[in-house]
């Protein structure tokens, strides 16, 4: 039904090691440490990061906030290729991954290619997720010959019929002509690289194409074909199965306040994939360079959240983005702060699907 769960580990990790250092390595371990005891203020600094090329999409997936033109509160917009190379500039001794996406479609971004050349040179590996519906091959091209390491296509289809349904506008002939393009140029230039990761977001609808879907997957040279749990209302989402991704994702606290950063691409700062609205932002790396941001006071009140031991010191009627998360409801030592704070309602990150 599927292939590359656990598998697709062994070339990432091939593709990541060249990309190794010492202090790297140092960072990651103190890091990890710092995680551990849950630590506050941070001696470390993030070893993955996620940069947001651009908040447009040329789609309009109905669960995706972007897709469902919610407001975020940013402009749309490019990121700056000199913001970038900033960021670039400050974190990359420490950083050994960069993920290119978040709310919009890496590829629209006409410079794409010269942001994926900025985080090769310095040493970082880097990643693209995109929906492939792209006509103009030659940006691939450019994106392929950058550098990219790797590379996750989403799809929710093997017939066109059934894909528009969520990714709408998309056409089927343009993502495949995308994935046969990727084949062609690695086997043309006898590269491993970009590794390409075909994701299947699956939905009710879309349940009895997904032997079908991995067959193309197979048929068009993707590396790993995974299958992933597409979020929506009751009547469209399958809900939680049995996989064993979420031996790694159940997780009972926010690993990525201590490890993760990710720049949108109007310059603001946030500690995870999840928070969309412009007011959750935790500091604008335009005003503000990452050793101030990563110890600032959102930062230093979130990682509180998940401290035993300070979480009594926390403000009786703080209001931060992190107290609409699910882990941090089901942090147990805050269950009565969580009562008692009017300011502290679970709700979805991105205002629903």
């Amino acid at each position: 039904m599927s292939f590359g769960q656990w598998r697709r580990l062994i070339p990432l990790c091939l593709a990541g090691m060249r990309y190794m250092t010492v202090r790297k390595l140092f960072n990651f371990i103190r890091c990890e440490m710092e995680c551990f005891w849950r630590m506050e203020k941070l001696e470390s600094r993030p070893y993955s990061a996620i940069i947001e090329p651009t908040n447009i999409c040329n789609l309009q997936c109905p669960y995706c906030p972007t897709g469902a033109g919610r407001d975020s509160g940013r402009k749309k917009t490019m990121i700056d290729v000199s913001l970038v190379e900033s960021f670039i500039e400050q974190n990359a001794p420490y950083l050994i991954s960069v993920n290119f996406y978040n709310w919009g479609e890496p590829l629209l971004h006409p410079k794409i290619h010269e942001i994926v050349r900025i985080c090769h040179d310095h040493k970082v590996f880097t990643s693209l997720s995109t929906n492939l519906n792209i006509r103009n091959l030659d940006i691939l091209d450019k994106v392929c010959r950058a550098g990219l390491d790797h590379m996750v296509v989403s799809c929710s289809g093997a017939t066109q019929d059934v894909y528009e349904i969520y990714h709408r506008d998309a056409k089927m002939d343009t993502l495949l002509a995308g994935l046969k393009y990727l084949k062609e140029y690695k086997k043309r230039n006898q590269a491993k690289v970009p590794i390409v990761e075909l994701h299947y977001i699956l939905f009710k609808h879309n349940l009895h194409q997904l032997d079908a879907a991995s067959d193309l997957a197979r048929e068009y040279g993707v590396t790993a074909f995974r299958v992933m749990d597409g979020t929506g209302p009751e009547e469209a989402a399958i809900g939680k199965r049995d996989d064993p991704k979420y031996i790694l994702a159940d997780v009972n606290h926010c690993h990525q306040l201590w490890h993760l950063v990710v720049l949108n691409a109007d310059g603001g700062i946030t500690p995870c994939y999840y928070l969309y609205y412009k007011t959750d932002d935790f500091g604008d790396f335009s005003v503000s360079d990452m050793s101030q941001l990563r110890n600032d006071r959102s930062y230093l009140m979130a990682r509180q959240l998940f401290s035993p031991k300070s979480a009594g010191n926390l403000p009786p009627d703080l209001s931060h983005p992190c107290l609409k998360c699910e882990k941090v409801h089901n942090q147990k030592h805050l269950l009565e702060y969580l009562k008692k704070n009017e300011n502290a309602t679970q709700a979805h990150r991105t205002g629903g699907p």
